[in-house]
């Protein structure tokens, strides 16, 4: 799972954002597959981010492996050669934000790499990452897009959408066009789906979601958090 590590810079930001407690910052825990061994928050955040910078394609896009914030995407990326759309998006934020934090404590260095690294994927996300009306999902191993309009099933996915809202990442008219298309492929009453059309056989490069039943959960289902954002 290439976003799991992610997650701690991005809410230790969040919470320093809202209560200014730097101090947690120096406080020191244990790797959780070695406890003999601490470290401090900010070096656990930091050795997060510095793994995913190792994970990335020759097209500068960050790998997605046996599944991102998707876990049903458990077979995009298993050689790891597939790459993520979705977790571009999420890194990039992840990448500012922490290049901000950096700055405020005064470690200039590694703020500047981080700011430098944020825009070196921005750059291969503006590339590639443009499906035409929308962004597409991920690539397989094998370079063939899923959540793109020349798919048959899986044209669209609703993460790749709202975080190139949510990150910053894209530029205004591609966020609007891509909400434009959210709200007329995937908002429907009962929330926004995941993607659609739902897969209907299953697909051995994609993974598990395709197959739950249409509908079900992963395959075109309504996730309450994915909906929110």
């Amino acid at each position: 799972m290439t976003d799991d590590l992610l997650w701690l810079p991005f809410v230790v930001c969040h919470y320093i954002n809202e209560t200014g407690d730097y101090q947690i910052l120096k406080l020191k825990e244990p790797y959780y597959d070695d406890p003999k061994i601490k470290a401090t928050i900010f070096d656990h955040c930091t050795a997060a981010i510095e793994r995913v910078l190792k994970r990335f394609s020759k097209r500068g896009l960050p790998l997605i492996g046996a599944g991102d914030w998707n876990d049903g995407l458990s077979a995009v990326g298993l050689d790891m050669k597939g790459e993520s759309i979705w977790l571009a998006e999420f890194f990039y934020l992840v990448l500012k934000d922490f290049s901000s934090l950096c700055d405020d404590i005064g470690k200039k260095k590694l703020a500047s790499k981080y700011l430098a690294k944020s825009k070196q994927l921005q750059k291969a996300f503006e590339k590639y990452a443009w499906d035409g009306d929308w962004f597409y999902r991920a690539t397989k191993d094998n370079g063939e897009k899923i959540g793109s309009r020349k798919n048959k099933e899986g044209k669209i996915y609703l993460n790749a959408q709202t975080w190139s809202v949510i990150s910053g990442i894209a530029a205004e008219d591609k966020q609007l066009r891509a909400m434009d298309s959210v709200t007329k492929l995937l908002l429907k009453k009962n929330g926004t789906l995941l993607l659609h059309p739902a897969y209907t056989e299953p697909d051995e490069m994609i993974g598990y979601l395709t197959r739950y039943a249409p509908g079900r959960r992963e395959n075109g289902g309504v996730y309450s958090h994915a909906a929110t954002w």
